[in-house]
């Protein structure tokens, strides 16, 4: 994980070799540095580290080094987004909401684009419009739980805290709705054990891949969340 520097170590043999000094190199230096052995993540991914002899023998040795991502840190940014499957926590304790130490969960499910979203949008209710021209229907299902809620106050759960930003950096901000989409993820929740999941949508431009962002702006509740490999 990031901040775990660990070192590795060399063996040369033979043991009576008179230049034992190596030449240490990372293949993404984006994802981990290596300096005398040490090896300092700085991002996840994979990358191979080598030692290679300096004894114009081209004698070399290699490993490969994967980085786990930080779970703690997952969902944060966009460029860390949460994926299908993962459960963020989000404590809200702001002064500008109503809400006072609540704290729950929320993580992606599933998700429905192009013609499969639309037919569903289209039998959900006869007088939903069909997408714009060159764009497409996302619908996404969450999961959601509320963990403790210090005054025993409900999670005001809702499409407009929901925002799908493009891989190209801009965000999708054209509001539109769309009626008797059931299971509705927008709702009021109260403590339970068990998640409660539904649908909320997006209209994106086909073939995009977009993120979907909670509470865009909000230093404390913002989080990311990845649709990659849930169509």
């Amino acid at each position: 994980e990031r901040d775990a520097a660990v070192t590795l170590i060399a063996t040369v043999t033979p043991t009576n070799a008179t230049n034992k000094a190596l030449t240490w190199k990372s293949s993404n230096d984006n994802i981990v540095t290596v300096n005398n052995g040490t090896i300092t993540p700085y991002s996840p991914g994979t990358a191979t580290i080598s030692a290679m002899s300096n004894d114009n023998s081209n004698v070399s040795a290699s490993c490969t080094v994967t980085v786990n991502p930080d779970s703690s840190l997952i969902g944060l940014s966009r460029n860390n987004p949460a994926k299908v499957g993962d459960i963020v926590t989000i404590t809200d304790n702001s002064i500008w909401t109503d809400y006072t130490n609540i704290t729950f969960e929320l993580g992606v499910v599933q998700s429905i684009r192009g013609s499969e979203a639309w037919t569903i949008v289209k039998n959900a209710n006869m007088f939903n419009s069909q997408p714009d021209s060159g764009c497409e229907y996302i619908l996404v299902k969450f999961k959601v739980r509320v963990v403790s809620s210090e005054k025993g106050e409900s999670l005001d759960i809702n499409h407009a805290r929901f925002d799908a930003v493009s891989e190209y950096g801009f965000t999708y901000n054209d509001f539109f709705s769309l009626a008797g989409i059931k299971p509705s993820l927008s709702n009021d929740l109260y403590q339970s054990n068990r998640y409660y999941e539904g649908w909320t949508y997006f209209q994106v431009n086909q073939g995009d891949e977009p993120l979907i962002v909670f509470d865009q702006g909000s230093n404390s509740r913002e989080r990311w969340f990845s649709l990659e490999g849930s169509y």
